[in-house]
């Protein structure tokens, strides 16, 4: 994603976050088209993978293979080896709320306020360590690749702000 594009996808998505975050009637805020259904889909099906890898203490050798790309693909599976092999796993899984996409053509980014604190550490002494951060915002770019949507990048649109 060039920095033009990058910044024109972060400017769109924070606009949106803002006039989200404005709105008085409580509603959810979500997707209303079919490519930022799908591209909310394949971030949905990357988290899963991220989940279940952590809590399974185990990478697979196909880990990621469907959800991203190449590049992230390695990013991540030395991510997960790394704590896999300091005896490092989680327990539990995080909740999310108020996915939001924004598409530009071969290219999405998709934030969601997420919030860890039921997804907890388990560390090889045995102590367990539930995180307490509440909610907050994460986000990922996404390309299409062969026609599916596949996790590219950590998004810049990712912040620590409360959702």
């Amino acid at each position: 994603m060039n920095r033009r594009r990058r910044a024109w996808l972060a400017g769109t998505l924070t606009i949106a976050l803002l006039a989200a975050c404005r709105a008085d009637d409580g509603g959810p805020r979500v997707a209303t088209d079919v490519e930022s259904w799908a591209a909310i889909a394949a971030f949905s099906r990357y988290w899963d993978e991220v989940v279940a890898i952590a809590n399974a203490g185990h990478v697979a050798q196909n880990a990621f293979v469907t959800t991203t790309t190449e590049r992230l693909r390695r990013d991540e599976i030395a991510r997960a080896t790394r704590e896999a092999q300091d005896g490092v796993t989680r327990t539990g899984a995080p909740a999310w709320k108020d996915h939001r996409a924004t598409v530009d053509r071969d290219e999405a980014v998709v934030i969601a306020c997420i919030n860890e604190d039921d997804w907890a550490f388990e560390l090889p002494d045995g102590e367990t360590r539930k995180p307490d951060d509440g909610w907050r915002m994460l986000g990922r770019e996404l390309t299409k690749v062969n026609g599916e949507w596949l996790v590219s990048d950590y998004s810049p649109a990712s912040s620590s702000d409360s959702c």
